[in-house]
């Protein structure tokens, strides 16, 4: 498997593994019958939101300052999403209560947020893991110090560093008996 596969298949394990499962968890078999526009619409704004994410690639932004693009970028979302969950439905056929009309749509708003809120949190993941991995493999540190470290404490560090890796070599070549 070549490094740069990787992004790909953990799409296409998102896509075709973990999201139809996690679909599933809503009674998709009446939505799809009886509210058929609104299951394709929030089908298609789940997979869209993870793309966004992955297009975006929110660690770097955060890491290069522009707050104000993620922002932008999650009023957005949030936005998009605060108008799912308004998505006009046709009238029931039969004739509900009311309240239990006003019950059904709550779960739906409830449903929209909960899938909001797993597609927000494992593409993140997604992200944050491969720009953890895009740092160790480019030598690029991870966390850089905001205040200045002194010389004379960076040659230390590098001479214990040194000193120690000296010692697990020297250790390595003793026969064990």
């Amino acid at each position: 498997m070549k490094r740069t596969n990787i992004p790909v298949y953990i799409d296409l394990l998102f896509c075709l593994v973990i999201m139809p499962p996690i679909i599933m968890l809503v009674p998709v078999d009446k939505w799809i019958v009886h509210h058929t526009v609104f299951m394709l619409t929030l089908i298609a704004y789940l997979y869209g939101l993870y793309f966004i994410y992955r297009k975006v690639k929110l660690p770097m932004l955060f890491m290069q300052r522009k707050f104000g693009h993620i922002l932008l970028l999650m009023l957005s979302l949030i936005f998009i999403t605060w108008l799912l969950t308004h998505f006009p439905y046709p009238p029931e056929p039969n004739h509900i209560d009311p309240m239990m009309h006003k019950a059904r749509q709550h779960m739906r708003a409830q449903t929209v947020w909960f899938f909001f809120l797993v597609v927000t949190g494992f593409s993140l993941s997604i992200e944050l893991i491969f720009e953890l991995f895009r740092q160790i493999l480019s030598d690029i540190p991870a966390f850089s110090c905001s205040f200045p470290i002194p010389p004379e404490a960076l040659q230390r560090l590098h001479s214990e560093v040194q000193n120690q890796s000296n010692t697990d070599k020297a250790m390595s070549r003793k026969p064990v008996f």
